[in-house]
């Protein structure tokens, strides 16, 4: 063989081994529409990460569990990354940050139920998602709890649910006359605390280290 000719043929293997790398990740991604708005992609072992773009323009990072995507086809719903379709209502599963650290997520109705990490092994939890308005969950210590409370729609009308920070860090509420409970985040867990709407003018309340008060 031709010194040139040898040449030319291990130039050409280089190339093609140097890309094979980032054509085996490309691979390995999920399809669905979030190519269209997303960038950066990256796949860990199940977990898929991306860039994305939100309704105002801004990138956000989002991850999602592949897991929880039997179809592998994952959205892009303002700057979170979703399920979109793969059997059942897995697309209309909540967005957040629990799809990185939860698997087998399901929908019954409100209740939005699935697998999640404590850090040390899996447990089975649910939550209501009459309860986050906005429509994203996150992943505490292996329990749900609501990371986002925009679009609150009525709940700060008499008989509904107050408004306020509360809702990015509690959950189960519930609303009996004037007395509003939930389950609220300590920092390391979660206790059930209630607190008596007449002495909250604003109808707006916050969470202190797992207890309930008015932001006024």
């Amino acid at each position: 063989m031709r010194p040139a000719l040898a040449a030319f043929i291990i130039l050409a293997l280089a190339i093609l081994g140097s890309g094979s790398p980032a054509q085996a990740q490309r691979a390995n991604w999920p399809a669905g529409s979030w190519q269209a708005s997303c960038r950066s992609a990256n796949v860990a072992g199940q977990v898929f990460t991306a860039e994305c773009q939100s309704d105002n323009g801004s990138w956000r990072r989002s991850s999602i569990s592949l897991n929880m995507c039997p179809g592998r086809l994952v959205g892009n719903r303002n700057g979170t990354l979703f399920c979109e379709g793969g059997g059942g209502n897995i697309g209309n599963l909540p967005g957040g940050s629990w799809r990185a650290s939860c698997q087998n997520g399901r929908m019954n109705g409100n209740v939005v139920s699935a697998s999640c990490s404590t850090g040390s092994g899996y447990r089975q939890t649910s939550f209501s998602m009459r309860n986050c308005p906005g429509w994203a969950l996150g992943n505490a210590n292996g329990n749900l709890f609501c990371e986002s409370g925009n679009g609150g729609g009525n709940w700060n009308r008499p008989g509904h649910f107050p408004g306020g920070s509360w809702q990015n860090s509690c959950g189960n509420a519930r609303l009996q006359g004037h007395m509003f409970s939930a389950q609220c985040s300590t920092g390391s867990g979660y206790r059930a605390t209630t607190f008596d709407l007449r002495a909250c003018p604003s109808r707006l309340l916050g969470n202190r280290n797992g207890f309930l008060f008015c932001e006024r």
